[in-house]
C-alpha cells in the first residue's frame, strides 16, 4: 500500500534535482524544445524494451478499445504534450526554489478532483488527512500572503491545471491498461506529437546530454509506472498525500545539491506536518 507511492516520492525528488542540474549546465538555447521529445522517445524505448522481456506486464484489457477510451487516451497525450512543454519552459528559466511553490499546488487541485469524480474510493480521513497537507504545502511557500513570479512562470499556472486534470484522466484509462502499457502508449504519442509541432533538431544536442537524458527518462518510467501501480492500488487521494513528500524533498535537495534558496523554519514545519499526515494514514482502515 505505501511502498509504490513512498518509492515514487523519493524517485520524483531525486529526478527534478538532477534533471534541473543538466538544464542548468546544457548551453542549447529552448532546450526544451530538444530535450523534452528526447526523453519521451528513450522512455518509449526503454518500456518497449521491458515490455519485449516481460509481454505479461503490458495487459491491455478489450474495453481500452471502445471510441470513447480512445477519445480519452488521446486527450490524455494532447495534456500532457501541452502540459510538460509549458512546464519545461518555466523549468529551465527559473529555479527550482521558484518553480516548487507554483507546483505545490497539484497534489491539492488532484486530490479536489478526485474526490469529486471517484467519491466511491475516497476514505473520508484520508481524504481529510490529504487536505491537510496539501494546504500546509501550499501555504509554506507563501510570502506575506502572496505568491511572488515573474513572466517566466505564468506558464506553470496553466501547467497545474492541466497536470491535475491528467492524473484523474489517467485513474480512468488504468481500469484498462496495465502501469507499463498505458506510460508506454502515453510516450510513444506524446514524443510523436512533439516532433510534429516542435520539430526538434535532435543534432544540436551533444554525447553528453543525450546519456544524461536517457538517465532521466529512465528514472519517468520508473516514477510513473510506480505511480501509476499505486492508483490503481490504493487510488488518486492516498497516493497524491504520500507524493507529497517529494516537493518538500525537492527543496531540501536543491539547497544541498544546487545551493538554491536558503531553508526556514517554515519547511521543517511543513515537512513534520506531511509526515505526520502520511504516518497517521497508514493507521486508517
Amino acid at each position: 500500500m505505501f511502498f509504490y507511492p513512498f518509492v515514487a516520492a523519493l524517485l520524483t525528488a531525486g529526478d527534478i534535482i538532477y534533471e534541473k542540474y543538466v538544464f542548468t549546465w546544457s548551453k542549447l538555447k529552448n532546450k526544451q524544445n530538444v530535450f523534452v521529445p528526447v526523453m519521451f522517445m528513450f522512455a518509449f524505448i526503454f518500456l518497449a524494451i521491458f515490455v519485449v522481456i516481460f509481454p505479461d506486464m503490458a495487459e491491455i484489457k478489450a474495453d481500452a478499445y471502445k471510441p470513447v477510451f480512445l477519445l480519452l487516451m488521446l486527450l490524455v497525450v494532447a495534456v500532457a504534450s501541452l502540459r510538460n512543454m509549458l512546464y519545461y519552459y518555466s523549468f529551465q528559466r527559473e529555479g527550482l526554489g521558484e518553480i516548487e511553490p507554483f507546483m505545490s499546488f497539484v497534489p491539492l487541485l488532484t486530490i479536489l478532483i478526485a474526490g469529486i469524480v471517484y467519491p466511491q474510493e475516497t476514505n473520508i480521513q484520508i481524504f481529510a488527512l490529504a487536505i491537510i497537507a496539501a494546504l500546509a504545502l501550499v501555504l509554506s511557500h507563501i510570502k506575506k500572503r502572496h505568491l511572488f513570479f515573474d513572466k517566466a512562470l505564468w506558464p506553470i499556472f496553466i501547467a497545474i491545471i492541466l497536470e491535475a486534470v491528467e492524473n484523474n484522466l489517467v485513474r480512468e484509462l488504468l481500469r484498462f491498461y496495465s502501469p507499463v502499457s498505458m506510460y508506454m502508449i502515453r510516450s510513444f504519442f506524446i514524443a510523436i506529437m512533439l516532433m510534429i509541432f516542435i520539430r526538434p533538431q535532435f543534432k544540436k544536442a551533444n554525447n553528453k546530454e543525450i546519456i544524461n537524458l536517457a538517465i532521466i527518462s529512465l528514472l519517468w518510467v520508473f516514477v510513473m509506472v510506480f505511480t501509476y501501480y499505486a492508483y490503481q492500488t490504493v487510488g488518486v487521494v492516498y497516493t497524491s498525500l504520500i507524493m507529497m513528500l517529494s516537493p518538500m524533498l525537492i527543496v531540501f535537495g536543491s539547497r544541498l545539491v544546487l545551493k538554491d534558496k536558503k531553508l526556514t523554519k517554515r519547511n521543517f514545519i511543513t515537512l513534520i506536518i506531511i509526515i505526520a499526515c502520511v504516518i497517521a494514514a497508514q493507521f486508517v482502515k
